[in-house]
């Protein structure tokens, strides 16, 4: 009898010491959401405004869109855990914008952490760069 308590009190010691582990998961940690946005402003001129393609950086690597005819682009995704790089790059004419908006928490307001433009030069047919980025920490 006294060894069947041995040998339990040992099963229950090796139970315990192997069933914990030493890496827990952080259900705690914060998420976060970005909110890419490309957009091009009205000429006064014989040339429309136009955006050629969006390049933005999401959870999975790069997407690349197809923005021809649009004026006005918009682009969420999340979510990304702290030190996330996220980048927007667009080309577009003749006045192009990009912005960079984070919020906390998948109910959070967003709020806008980086924004970017780029002028047009008055080149005939030339295509131009607008280019943000923003490191959540």
């Amino acid at each position: 009898m006294k060894q069947l308590f041995q040998i339990a009190f040992v099963f229950l010691v090796a139970l315990a010491l192997f069933s914990c582990s030493d890496k827990e998961e952080n259900t705690d940690e914060v998420q976060y959401y970005v909110k890419y946005v490309a957009r091009v402003t009205s000429y006064t001129g014989p040339w429309s405004p136009y955006l050629n393609s969006v390049t933005v950086k999401t959870e999975r690597g790069e997407d690349t869109f197809a923005t021809k005819g649009v004026e006005n682009w918009v682009k969420t995704i999340g979510p990304v855990n702290r030190g996330f790089k996220a980048e927007i790059e667009a080309y577009g004419g003749p006045y192009l914008y990009v912005e960079i908006h984070v919020c906390v928490g998948e109910n959070g307001a967003f709020e806008c952490k980086k924004s970017g433009g780029n002028y047009y030069d008055g080149g005939l047919y030339s295509s131009k760069r607008a280019y943000a980025s923003f490191v959540i920490d």
